[in-house]
């Protein structure tokens, strides 16, 4: 039967069991085997940082990453106590496309932020045919930033969290394509645009869902660049931070 419209649910808290608690940020770590990585905490004490672990003091971090025994490179960030997590990731990947012989590190920071209360999504509506289809929502800004996206800069989208029977059931993330340009903007101050799930949308059935989408308020991408380069290595790092808003919603059918 066709899909009668999408009804804005609370926030499902229920659904996860999560309560926000912004003194206490968990870091994720994806971490190759060839590495092994110090943390210089706030209080300049250090730890060997080997899995996810719960960051409790706000200042700055510093992670020296050594791979390989030999490849010793440190990034930084500071927490606020306005994140939502820290994701970490270092591997050592296939040799680096500039030759056979040269090793390719890469290296990422991202803090992902918890939203300001004067950036707003609503569901706007469900399209069942057309360039883009499935769910779409309005992001209002009533902010003095001009917000940018963070599969492309001009564009807003973000994917899919699916629930049933109060559980996390997967993912769905459309199409995305890093190089699109489509004469898109980004969301300037004072101003609403339409958010989708990836470039076209997608086709969803009734049920319970969660939108996520990424934002900044400077224009980046998410690629992580060519920041060392020497005969025999190739380093890729990259400290970003992004803005995380949720929407949860349902698709109802007549």
């Amino acid at each position: 039967m066709p899909i009668k419209k999408l009804v804005l649910l609370g926030t499902i808290f229920f659904v996860l069991g999560i309560t926000s608690v912004q003194a206490q940020c968990p870091l994720i770590a994806s971490i190759d085997t060839t590495a092994t990585v110090i943390m210089t905490k706030p209080d300049g004490q250090k730890a060997m940082l080997s899995d996810s672990i719960m960051l409790r003091d706000t200042g700055s971090y510093r992670l020296t990453a050594t791979v390989n025994g030999s490849d010793t490179l440190s990034l930084s960030f500071i927490l606020t106590g306005g994140e939502e997590v820290v994701k970490v990731c270092i591997n050592n990947p296939l040799p680096s496309c500039r030759d056979g012989n040269t090793k390719k590190t890469v290296f990422s920071i991202e803090r992902h932020l918890f939203p300001p209360k004067n950036v707003e999504i609503e569901t706007y509506k469900y399209k069942r045919r057309g360039r883009i289809e499935g769910p779409i929502f309005k992001i209002k800004n009533g902010s003095k930033d001009t917000l940018y996206g963070y599969f492309s800069p001009n564009f807003l989208w973000g994917w899919l969290e699916v629930f049933d029977n109060g559980k996390r059931t997967g993912w769905l993330f459309g199409t995305r394509d890093y190089q699109y340009n489509g004469g898109g903007k980004p969301l300037f101050p004072n101003s609403t645009k339409k958010a989708t799930v990836g470039k076209s949308g997608i086709h969803v059935h009734a049920g319970i869902y969660r939108y996520h989408i990424l934002y900044s308020t400077k224009p980046q991408n998410i690629g992580i660049p060519l920041t060392y380069k020497t005969s025999t290595r190739d380093r890729y790092t990259s400290v970003k931070s992004w803005y995380h808003l949720t929407c949860d919603f349902e698709i109802k059918y007549d």
